[in-house]
């Protein structure tokens, strides 16, 4: 039986001087621990070039599966979709044991934004609503915002953009 992967979400729009780094989350049915090479197709509507393709090298990290008896083997901040974002995104990320667990919002200045997660939580694999507002509840400018994961033994820090 021929492995297969699906991607989420199946499209999204760039805008012209955007980042490209954008964070794609996808399931990956039978696929083993490990990095594969492959090819993504992006449509344009550049009529000098409709079709890009991209070499894409795509990393199975286990311990994060797809049934809810699976628990992490590892600590990890996973990300963060869609990124960009308008005006809500998901933060996932996993434990592997019980932990105290800190997840916060920061501005490029460093400034603390809001703090979405201060507790303490089992192991599993963990979903959080973002909706782009500051701990007033007050909506946050467009911009690039930092997200950090916090716990006793792991700290990891990612990117995403707010664009309203």
């Amino acid at each position: 039986e021929e492995a297969w992967l699906t991607v989420e979400p199946t499209s999204a729009v760039i805008a012209p001087g955007a980042s490209t780094d954008i964070n794609y989350f996808c399931s990956a049915l039978e696929l083993e621990a490990g990095d594969y090479l492959g090819t993504i197709d992006i449509t344009s509507n550049d009529p000098d070039e409709p079709l890009l393709t991209f070499t894409i090298n795509l990393v199975i990290t286990p311990g994060v599966g797809n049934s809810d008896d699976d628990l992490p083997v590892a600590t990890r901040l996973i990300g963060n979709y869609p990124n960009p974002f308008n005006p809500v995104t998901t933060i996932e990320f996993a434990l592997h044991q019980e932990t105290r667990v800190e997840l916060e919002i920061f501005n490029m200045k460093g400034q603390k934004v809001i703090t979405l997660v201060s507790e303490t939580r089992s192991p599993g694999k963990y979903q959080v609503i973002w909706q782009g507002k500051d701990a007033n509840d007050n909506a946050v400018a467009s911009g690039i915002y930092l997200y950090r994961l916090k716990t006793t033994d792991h700290t990891q820090v990612r990117k995403m953009i707010l664009l309203r």
